[in-house]
């Protein structure tokens, strides 16, 4: 099974974007990530999009997909 549970330690990720970004691929929308970080639904929609951005990723399935190891599944 090639599929991990979270990036490896060589990504760039901050401990808090490691947290968001195993939200995000737990399929957590944007109000519930904003009430667990007790903040607004549009700010949680930044956040996620400054991660896939920082990431080189397209959008919030993507950033599922490379948090579980499937990113050949968008080939």
């Amino acid at each position: 099974d090639h599929y991990r549970l979270t990036p490896g330690q060589s990504t760039t990720l901050t401990l808090n974007e490691r947290r968001l970004l195993q939200k995000v691929a737990r399929g957590w929308s944007n109000k519930r990530i904003a009430a667990a970080y007790t903040t607004s639904p549009k700010t949680a929609s930044n956040n996620v999009s400054l991660l896939c951005a920082k990431l080189q990723l397209p959008d919030r399935v993507a950033a599922a997909l490379y948090y579980w190891g499937g990113m050949d599944l968008l080939d």
